[in-house]
């Protein structure tokens, strides 16, 4: 049966935990019955030692004073529990006993068969220990003394063994529970790094990893996680993480019959990209159209804008779809105020034809080959509502918006020429006052009953130089050595860092000397009208 990481290690530490104890304790009480041993054993040597020496002179003369004497001695030592002496007996150079002396407990001592020659162990009773050994006087043996203990080193290691196990017990648990946490720590260090990691997928980053270190479990999480990351890093790039961030917060923006928002809807084209497709092989067009949707993507992005699709050599990006609606919309509506993302979305295409043209100016004076020509775009803007929501079947969809103003910024586009940005009328009043924009004659537009005024955008500015400075900061962040490397380079054989260096700095050498090209004939203010 599996069992889970953190219920073998738990199990692992409670094992090592009794072995260590068990072990733990066994030593202690050998240690501590050996060195009880010790010490009763140099107790019965300094006992003996003592008799010896203070009655030998008695033992030689056994006068009836000196037997007395000897019998008081025996007697106290007998009946003096703290001695651990159950019985003595003193022998005379026969090996008969003259003087003996026992515990209730104890039997009498016997006599000697012979005198021992050293202090001996003799055998002895259950529960007792038993030693024999000469009396010397002037080097001669005079008589023997049998001492007899008690073996009772159970009861009289039991406290000592408790004092001992309460401290090795509290040793063994401060230790086992380091060894818990040292373990537990370096083998769960992954969690929190990955319980981390696994929030910023669900607020649909996607780019995040985590360490591939600690238990072989996590060790194994890590990796699957970092490959899903991966793989889900690869399909974002298919599916704007702003999207899958707001239907994440939102669910009901995919429910059915879709949601109705006041967005602004963006259409660019490439110009001749018929005719460019037909005469160039397929890797060309594809490096070409991507370079300028390389610029187009950052830009729109950079203005809080959703790509919502690319067909072909065009773009459609909408504005304020994912925006928190606007609390006084409806005001700003019917006094013809500025709405912001409007603003936004004029900005941004602007902003992008610039872009364009300060990359051809490079192509232009580069020796790029046939690889990549300058091509311009034309843009449609339409502000109004439209339902947004889930387009598609069961196995593909799209979360687009469908309406009138979708329509309309679509023929807008088609009416723009090369590098020209067409408004409808209600971005024209969203622009606010100081919007510089030149009105086209009506057009009769397909799907349209009445003829559309479109109005081409010169510039955010009542002064169109007034953010020249400003346009040029911003674009030197989108013209960076990544862009350069990654779309402008981009299928050159073998690309250098130098190379990427070089171009860079070429592009901000052109870009630093651009001037914005603005028509001033017909010109009017965007708030007025």
């Amino acid at each position: 049966m599996w069992l889970s990481l953190p219920v073998r290690l738990t199990l692992t530490v409670v094992a090592l935990l009794v072995v260590t104890i068990s072990l733990t304790l066994s030593v202690s009480h050998r240690v501590a019955v050996d060195t009880l041993a010790e010490q009763r054993d140099r107790g019965a040597q300094g006992t003996f030692s003592t008799l010896s020496v203070s009655h030998a002179g008695e033992l030689r003369g056994l006068r009836g004073e000196d037997v007395a004497e000897m019998r008081r001695a025996a007697q106290r030592l007998v009946t003096d529990a703290t001695t651990g002496v159950r019985a003595l007996a003193f022998h005379d150079a026969t090996g008969a006993v003259v003087v003996e002396a026992h515990a209730e407990d104890a039997a009498a001592l016997p006599p000697l068969t012979q005198l021992p020659s050293a202090l001996v162990e003799a055998t002895a009773p259950e529960g007792a220990r038993r030693w024999a050994g000469p009396v010397l006087f002037g080097g001669r043996a005079v008589g023997a003394i049998t001492l007899e203990t008690r073996d009772d080193l159970a009861l009289r290691l039991k406290p000592r063994l408790g004092e001992a196990n309460l401290r090795l017990g509290l040793l063994v648990s401060v230790l086992g529970g380091l060894l818990v946490l040292f373990v537990s720590r370096r083998s769960l260090s992954a969690v929190p790094a990955l319980s981390r990691a696994i929030e910023q997928v669900r607020q649909a980053d996607f780019s995040v990893r985590v360490p591939e270190t600690g238990a072989h479990e996590l060790r194994h999480l890590a990796v699957a996680f970092n490959e899903m990351s991966r793989r889900l890093e690869l399909f974002g790039q298919y599916t704007n993480p702003a999207l899958i961030r707001a239907l994440i917060q939102d669910p009901d923006l995919a429910g059915p019959g879709g949601v109705l928002r006041h967005v602004t809807v963006v259409f660019s084209d490439m110009r001749g990209f018929t005719r460019m497709s037909a005469s160039r092989p397929p890797a060309d067009v594809l490096r070409q159209v991507n370079l300028y949707f390389h610029l187009f993507e950052r830009i729109v992005l950079d203005h809080g804008g959703h790509i919502d699709k690319y067909m072909g050599d065009a773009m459609m990006a909408v504005f304020g779809l994912f925006d928190s609606p606007l609390p006084d919309l409806h005001r700003r509506l019917s006094d013809n105020l500025p709405v912001p993302y409007s603003q936004q979305a004029v900005r941004a295409m602007l902003r992008a034809r610039d872009a364009v043209r300060v990359v051809n100016r490079y192509i232009e004076t580069s020796a790029t080959g046939a690889a990549l020509t300058p091509e311009v775009f034309g843009c449609g803007i339409a502000s109004g509502h439209a339902t947004a929501g889930n387009l598609g079947g069961e196995k593909k969809k799209d979360y687009s918006v469908v309406g009138n103003i979708v329509n309309l910024a679509a023929r807008l586009e088609s009416q723009s020429r090369k590098g020209e940005v067409l408004i409808d009328s209600h971005t024209r009043r969203n622009l606010g006052p100081g919007g510089v924009v030149a009105p086209r004659p009506a057009v009769d537009l397909k799907g349209f009953d009445r003829p559309v005024v479109p109005y081409e955008v010169l510039s955010l500015e009542a002064d169109p130089h007034a953010d020249v400075a400003e346009l040029r900061v911003y674009l030197r962040g989108v013209f960076t050595e990544a862009f350069v490397h990654r779309a402008l380079l981009r299928g050159d054989a073998l690309v250098t860092a130098d190379d990427v260096r070089n171009a860079t700095a070429r592009l901000h050498a052109i870009l630093d000397a651009y001037e914005p090209v603005i028509g001033l004939v017909g010109q009017e203010t965007g708030g007025t009208g």
